[in-house]
């Protein structure tokens, strides 16, 4: 009895080893195998990542789908097409700064400390805004009608609020403004208001650096954007406890991530000098 115990231990053994786990084919594909192990290997990656995964009949379906494209792309030889090569090369850049940096990156530490100094360069705004319009692709015609339209309209508002002390009387003044003049028909009927914005929300970084220096109730010079021209008008600034704690400490991640990768690079210029011809490009 002890015998035959033993010899039915080692059969189960056996069958469930690396050598036959590795070897068991679930599938052929012209000239590839894919054997059990790297089929459940694959699987086991795509239950991880999602909490609906497809059956494993499904899955060996898009193994197989894979395979054939893959051999096809090879027969036509994809691997020799320009684009192909392009993708390789942005792939390859990614991969490597992946492996160089991935850890360094997942390692940055965000303290209180870092987070208080940051958001005092960096605070959150409350900006109302009058837009003037040029139409897409505008010539120099166009672009110089929408400018002096914008002119007149920033010397209507600039003469309607001097005199006017405050802050609440000035906020309504500029909301009759923008619903007067604004060409954005989404902030126009909210009296040109955007609501809270910061650092980390605003489209153009050079048009968030004009907001941060006003003072309430102050409006900016004249600013043209790719779209037009735009007036800006602060109502507020935030204090720090009033602040999203999310983005501040993502605006800490990411400078401290941008100086990590301006360090790499720097140091990747000693091994391959660069020169730049800055005629060609303005």
């Amino acid at each position: 009895m002890t015998k035959c115990l033993f010899v039915l231990s080692f059969a189960l053994l056996t069958s469930f080893s690396p050598v036959s786990f590795s070897q068991t084919v679930v599938a052929e594909v012209g000239k590839k195998k894919i054997s059990l192990q790297e089929f459940l290997k694959q699987y086991d990656q795509v239950k991880s990542l999602t909490p609906n995964p497809p059956s494993k009949e499904l899955f060996l379906e898009d193994l197989i789908r894979f395979e054939m494209g893959v051999q096809e792309a090879e027969k036509k030889k994809v691997d020799e097409n320009p684009i192909f090569k392009e993708r390789v090369r942005q792939e390859l850049y990614k991969a490597h700064l992946e492996l160089e940096l991935g850890e360094r990156v997942n390692g940055i530490e965000v303290s209180e400390r870092e987070m208080k100094s940051w958001y005092s360069k960096n605070p959150e705004v409350n900006l109302s805004h009058i837009v003037i319009n040029f139409p897409p692709n505008p010539n120099a015609k166009q672009k110089a009608e929408a400018k002096t339209r914008a002119n007149k309209i920033y010397a209507d508002v600039e003469g309607g609020l001097k005199g006017v002390g405050k802050l609440n009387d000035r906020m309504k003044k500029f909301e009759q403004f923008a619903k007067n003049f604004s060409d954005d028909a989404t902030s126009k009927a909210l009296g040109g208001n955007m609501g809270w914005q910061s650092a980390l929300t605003f489209l153009l970084p050079e048009y968030y650096e004009t907001a941060k220096k006003l003072d309430s109730g102050e409006i900016s010079k004249l600013i043209e954007t790719p779209f037009g021209f735009e007036i800006l008008f602060l109502n507020g600034k935030r204090k720090y406890a009033e602040a999203n704690m999310r983005q501040v400490r993502m605006g800490v991640f990411e400078e401290k991530r941008k100086a990590l990768f301006d360090r790499y690079f720097a140091e990747l210029k000693k091994k391959y000098p660069v020169k730049i011809n800055k005629g060609a490009i303005n």
